[in-house]
């Protein structure tokens, strides 16, 4: 189907993930270097859209985990071409909400990062035993919990 809007850039090795009426696109590779960039498409229009993005950014990445739980989409893993392996780090992005997302459509004035149409990073503080860097593993949310599975690490690939 025909799209409009401000298509993402073209990359592979990106993860989508579902957002009540949308798809989150992030990251991936390009054929120079990695993005680390978020694009959503409506799939009631099939409109692609910038959300504005506030906080520190994760360093950009493909072949990563991408998961949704509520109102965050939550990243793990990836590789990037000069740095290999990304380290263990978790982070989460805070989604913007609809009606934020309407508001600041028709606002004249920036939304500001706590408006709810600003979509926030952090880098998530984890406790417990962090697996190893990896990438292409699989994930999936179970209720409010992340399951990791797989993937490739320096020394070949996990269970």
């Amino acid at each position: 189907p025909q799209t409009s809007g401000e298509e993402p850039a073209l990359r592979w090795g990106h993860s989508m993930s579902a957002y009540r009426r949308y798809i989150v696109l992030f990251g991936g590779h390009r054929r120079r270097g990695c993005l680390n960039d978020v694009a959503m498409l409506d799939t009631e229009t099939l409109s692609w859209s910038a959300p504005k993005v506030s906080g520190e950014l994760p360093p950009p990445r493909g072949n990563h985990s991408a998961v949704v739980i509520e109102h965050k989409l939550w990243i793990f893993g990836g590789d990037a071409p000069l740095s290999s392996l990304l380290p263990q780090t978790v982070w989460a992005l805070r989604l913007p909400s609809e009606a934020a997302r309407k508001r600041s459509e028709h606002a004249n004035a920036a939304p500001q990062s706590d408006d709810g149409a600003t979509a926030v990073w952090e880098r998530v503080r984890t406790s417990g035993t962090a697996p190893p860097p990896c990438c292409d593993l699989a994930a999936a949310a179970c209720g409010s919990r992340v399951l990791l599975l797989g993937g490739s690490s320096g020394q070949g690939y996990m269970p």
